[in-house]
């Protein structure tokens, strides 16, 4: 395997991860219909997300790979049923922004590699690629960052107020 094999590896990995995120976000949108603010900042990045799927498989097949079309169906069935299982609890939109926040991170991690890898194969359109989309990811990871207090105390604020006991 050659250097390049790898890196469209590494680049079909990206892209069947941003396939995956887009599912999941369908489902945190629609959850975060009582913060609306929240819910446009979740739509916006849905379509970023989808664009970062259409931008890496387009750069994949510039470099003459095809998209592992297998890999990407299981990574959609591994997160439907994922998005069903969290869709019953009450605090989902705590547990979706905890989620998404790592998700972030996770993106920005994988990207810093693929655009290293890019960076030693001179693939400069690669190296491109994954600075536009690390610069969308790290904004999305500020949001989610200044936003998980706010949602957790909005939800905390829903039970009544426990009067300390002192036995804490």
């Amino acid at each position: 395997m050659t250097q390049t094999e790898q890196i469209l590896r590494w680049m079909n990995d990206a892209y069947s991860m941003e396939i995956a995120i887009s599912e999941i976000l369908k489902k945190h949108v629609k959850e975060a219909r009582l913060h609306p603010h929240i819910e446009a900042r979740l739509q916006q990045h849905l379509l970023e997300t989808e664009s970062h799927a259409f931008r890496m498989r387009s750069a994949i097949e510039r470099l003459g790979g095809t998209v592992a079309a297998g890999k990407a169906m299981a990574s959609d069935l591994f997160v439907r049923a994922e998005a069903m299982m969290g869709s019953f609890f009450k605090d989902a939109v705590v547990k979706n922004m905890i989620a998404d926040f790592t998700t972030e991170h996770f993106e920005i991690a994988c990207y810093t590699s693929l655009k290293e890898a890019a960076a030693r194969a001179q693939l400069y359109e690669v190296i491109s690629t994954c600075d536009e989309i690390l610069s969308e990811e790290k904004r999305m990871a500020d949001f989610l960052k200044e936003q998980i207090p706010l949602v957790t105390s909005t939800y905390l604020n829903s039970f009544p107020e426990m009067v300390p006991t002192g036995n804490a």
